[in-house]
């Protein structure tokens, strides 16, 4: 999917645009539906997701997400870096609340600043996609799942598969994040980061 194709959907089901005819293939509110009468709008809820016309279907990621959303400080250790690596991270919505922007600033030479997009076609039922691109020009693909107070990210890819688990604390002032990494048949810890809500 491009990205192109994402702002467009995105928009579509943002609040604020309508949806084009031409763009159009199934896109039918789950609940309700916007009527016009005695000269006023009477607006229901927008869909929840849509169908284009090249059939990119987009769900809404579920509640707990929200809880992500805002500014962070960090501290994380790396199993091949020695000491606490301090930094950043943010998450917002992109507009439309479809997808979710996740943001991570780390100091040069640690682990890599990146970016991450959240949000698209659903690959089985509660799980979603996940683009990753950092500073190095790497890209992946992960798979997102939620469950809870907890949310899970990992990637099945033979010789660099990974999975994380993000559990929140403290009322979602926190968060720890843990990622294990499995390059030769064995699963062992590689990061873990500490989120602290600014």
């Amino acid at each position: 999917m491009t990205i192109h194709a994402i702002a467009v959907c995105a928009e579509m089901l943002s609040d604020q645009s309508p949806i084009p005819a031409y763009l159009r293939r199934r896109a039918a509110p789950e609940r309700g539906h916007a009527t016009r009468a005695a000269g006023h709008d009477q607006r229901a809820a927008r869909p929840d997701r849509c169908e284009l016309m090249f059939g990119t279907v987009v769900s809404k990621l579920p509640k707990v997400f929200d809880r992500l959303v805002g500014e962070w400080d960090t501290v994380a250790t790396h199993r091949l870096i020695a000491g606490e690596i301090r930094g950043r991270a943010s998450f917002e919505w992109m507009r439309g609340s479809q997808f979710l922007i996740w943001r991570t600033e780390n100091p040069p030479d640690t682990v890599p600043s990146a970016i991450a997009i959240i949000g698209g076609e659903e690959s089985t039922p509660g799980v979603w996609p996940m683009s990753y691109f950092d500073e190095r020009g790497v890209s992946r693909l992960y798979h997102v799942a939620s469950g809870g107070d907890t949310w899970r990210l990992w990637r099945d890819d033979p010789g660099f598969a990974q999975r994380g688990t993000a559990a929140f604390e403290e009322d979602a002032a926190v968060m720890r994040l843990r990622f294990d990494l499995d390059e030769d048949g064995t699963w062992k810890r590689d990061l873990e980061v500490v989120y602290r809500r600014t």
